[in-house]
């Protein structure tokens, strides 16, 4: 069942930040690379959702995409910057509220469009 936000709520959350590039994890499979923690990273450093057109097809789970020292480095990036530590509360409360996402999920990062989430229990 895809759940979608039925308020036409933007968010626009800004930090001034580098961004890296960012590869889909299709394309980066496809050249051999994979994404890295930088990337999920950048994606909540500059965050432009429009809430309205997400749907559970737009979620990652963090575990198809990075390896287990990768998700606790992330976690400990995002445990340490408040800019990241907000910009991740305000999304989580948006999705939730949506119920695109349960209480035992969080947003870790986006990568090219994709919101990537997590169980709270593996961070």
């Amino acid at each position: 069942m895809m759940r979608h936000l039925k308020a036409s709520a933007f968010v626009a959350i800004l930090a001034t930040a580098a961004c890296l590039t960012t590869t889909t994890t299709a394309q980066a499979q496809q050249r051999g690379r994979t994404p890295n923690v930088g990337q999920l990273v950048s994606g909540l450093l500059n965050v432009q959702v429009n809430v309205g057109d997400i749907t559970v097809d737009d979620l990652i789970d963090v575990e198809n995409v990075l390896n287990d020292n990768e998700i606790r480095i992330l976690n400990n990036i995002l445990n340490r910057s408040p800019i990241l530590s907000n910009n991740q509360d305000v999304l989580n409360n948006l999705l939730r509220d949506a119920e695109i996402i349960t209480v035992d999920e969080t947003v870790v990062g986006i990568l090219n469009g994709f919101l990537v989430i997590a169980p709270i229990d593996i961070l």
